[in-house]
């Protein structure tokens, strides 16, 4: 049997009234895999734990087959995670927010990423300022989908999207879900 990707074994996170958990579940790999909820069920924590964005209080969590805690730099160079949640506007344009981001992964593909500029219709130049919530939503998927990482976590992918987009990004992300995943 395969290693989970992701397995959650008895994870709790208390956050202001807000209690995670306990939560254990385990995740193949090769599978997409969805959290499906009412706002406030924990999906949002649930996803910035998985990403290393906070630690749990309790339980232990592993991703593709290492611990959260020892191993979170590894961890971090082999998932990618977009969330509407994100912010990019420190860095002023989507150029800029690319050319730093890419920085921190000797796997970045400057072709991939030139190619998603095109398939999100995102202008390098563009100010970060004057984009609208589904183009930072776009260049938030932008950064994630460019490095082709083992785990990609989308927090509610296509928030924002106009039904164009959408109708674009969905059947090409995955192989299930218009934006090629490219395969090694």
């Amino acid at each position: 049997m395969t290693e989970a990707a992701v397995e959650f074994t008895g994870v709790k996170k208390q956050q202001g009234n807000f209690t995670l958990g306990p939560l254990s579940l385990a995740i193949p790999t090769g599978v997409i895999f969805g959290l499906v909820g009412p706002n406030g069920a924990g999906k949002t924590t649930t996803f910035d734990l998985l990403a290393g964005l906070g630690r749990a209080d309790h339980g232990s969590i592993r991703v593709l087959g290492m611990d959260s805690v020892r191993n979170e730099v590894a961890i971090k160079r082999r998932i990618a995670y977009s969330s509407p949640q994100t912010s990019y506007a420190a860095w002023r344009s989507v150029g800029g927010a690319i050319e730093f981001i890419s920085g921190f992964y000797a796997d970045w593909d400057a072709a991939r990423c030139d190619e998603l500029l095109t398939i999100f219709a995102l202008n390098p130049w563009q100010r970060i300022s004057e984009l609208s919530f589904g183009e930072v939503n776009r260049l938030g998927l932008l950064i994630a989908l460019a490095r082709d990482p083992d785990l990609l976590i989308l927090d509610e992918p296509t928030t924002g999207l106009d039904p164009v987009v959408r109708q674009s990004f969905l059947p090409t992300c995955c192989d299930a879900c218009s934006v090629p995943v490219k395969r090694s």
